[in-house]
């Protein structure tokens, strides 16, 4: 075991030449789809360590609406000896590699089924060279992605700014408010018993044990997903105030520190001093203001009471439940006071885990 730590540790700093803000260009051969074929792009991307140096994160945009923008998750295997990344783009892709870095070039590779019995090797390949700009300072999501704009924005408009504002404009309408919560089989989403020191119920954990199953992929890949997506959150007074001795003041997404807009009728007394909250009137209130912070990602919404009153709004774009196999009995309801009115969803994509099957819907609005 401690060999393989330090196989990994000295596999993972090998990828410290990446860290920081880089200006990319992409070229693309005449096979490409159509749109793109021929074509060479300039784009930009982020590099940073996260969770004590355990992963390095990477974030990747461009200016063109042809292109999707991308967030990916690098590690380090010691058993087999390679570098993993999980890849998610803003199309919804979803995507593992093994990758390779060796001599100022580091490729990808994903092993698919499709054209031949063989399968096929797809192949991406980059090359590490004189372009990366200095970086230090550890920012949350949003702003990386803002500090990132003023340093590489002058390159991305030069004679291309209507494509650039067409893009921003984009990925602007892209961004979706999303209701995410684990729920038992019977339909709730804490266990009885909720209190501050227990701010699930007796027994209440039980619901989240999935998001901590390092043996699970698919929940893995889930979870991952979701995190690299958020932008922003908001929720309750009554939530902030049972979880807030939890959250400290990076908020639920911890070292991330995503910003999170509470809505209450007042702003209590005693705050963390510089917490990620702000505090807002309403739930409309809170929905703009994520909206605008989340920096064309997606918005969270963390507790029941206040994603039902959203929900009833109508501004939930997305209803996402993590439906673990335990009956509680009494608790909580995750779905109640939702007004007279049918809520009408699409079907789910399903992804079963070993301990929740995760059910992703989209709302369909109201005419």
């Amino acid at each position: 075991m401690q060999m393989d730590q330090a196989t990994r540790r000295a596999a993972l700093e090998r990828l410290n030449v990446f860290t920081g803000a880089w200006r990319m260009e992409a070229s693309f051969p005449l096979a490409a789809p159509a749109s793109i074929a021929g074509r060479a792009v300039v784009g930009r991307a982020l590099f940073e360590w996260e969770l004590g140096g355990q992963f390095l994160t990477q974030y990747e945009e461009f200016p063109d609406p042809d292109l999707p923008d991308s967030s990916a998750i690098i590690g380090f295997d010691p058993d087999s000896q390679a570098y993993t990344q999980h890849y998610f783009d803003s199309r919804g892709v979803a995507r593992v590699y093994a990758m390779t870095l060796g001599e100022g070039v580091w490729t990808l590779l994903r092993e698919e089924a499709r054209l031949h019995a063989a399968r096929l090797l797809a192949a991406l390949h980059g090359h590490v060279q004189r372009r990366r700009q200095d970086h230090h300072r550890p920012l949350g999501v949003g702003q990386r992605r803002l500090e990132l704009e003023a340093r590489l924005r002058p390159h991305l408009d030069e004679g291309n700014v209507p494509v650039a504002a067409q893009s921003r404009r984009r990925r602007s309408q892209m961004t979706k408010v999303i209701f995410d919560m684990s729920m038992s089989l019977d339909g709730y989403m804490t266990a009885s018993g909720v209190r501050p020191e227990e701010p699930m119920g007796d027994g209440g954990q039980r619901l989240h044990e999935w998001a901590f199953d390092a043996g699970d992929e698919r929940s893995a890949n889930v979870l991952a997903e979701m995190t690299s997506s958020v932008g922003a959150g908001i929720t309750g007074r009554r939530t902030y105030d049972l979880s807030v001795p939890w959250w400290g003041p990076d908020g639920p997404s911890g070292s991330i520190r995503t910003p999170l807009f509470v809505v209450s009728h007042a702003e209590p007394e005693q705050v963390p001093d510089g917490g990620v909250y702000t505090f807002v009137d309403s739930p409309e209130e809170a929905v703009e203001q994520a909206r605008a912070a989340a920096d064309e990602k997606d918005v969270d919404i963390i507790g029941g009471d206040i994603g039902q009153q959203l929900i009833r709004a109508g501004l939930v774009d997305e209803i996402h439940v993590h439906l673990v196999p335990v009956l509680f009995g009494a608790g909580s309801r995750l779905f109640e006071n939702l007004g007279d009115d049918h809520i009408q969803l699409e079907a789910p994509r399903v992804t079963e885990g070993s301990k929740a099957t995760h059910l992703r819907y989209r709302v369909v609005k109201r005419s």
